[in-house]
């Protein structure tokens, strides 16, 4: 019975691990595809992460900065699902972590 009860364990350990990449690569799916908005906090936490993202800094008053929201958000679909499309707000300036990003192509 001790086996049983062990093995069993060994069992839950593992659906447990398999459920949670299973999960993981859901959330995943759902954010592939997508333009989001994010504010400073969160976009610090995709900059650490490796997938690539599109950063558009956008300003609340500004034509171009609509137009490119539209145009990013009409390309999301069709990007590749590796590709994270990001907003950020830049009415008061840059993001202030952005001076500390190594890994930023210009496009």
């Amino acid at each position: 019975e001790d086996d049983d009860e062990m093995e069993a364990a060994i069992v839950r350990k593992m659906r447990a691990a398999r459920l949670a990449q299973l999960q993981g690569a859901a959330a995943a799916r759902r954010e592939a595809g997508t333009y989001q908005r994010l504010d400073e906090a969160a976009l610090v936490d995709r900059l650490r992460g490796e997938a690539p993202i599109v950063l558009h800094l956008a300003r609340s008053d500004s034509i171009t900065s609509a137009c490119i929201d539209k145009r990013l958000a009409a390309a999301a679909s069709t990007a590749p699902p590796q590709v994270r499309l990001v907003r950020c707000s830049a009415d008061d300036g840059p993001p202030a972590v952005l001076p500390f990003v190594r890994r930023l192509p210009a496009l």
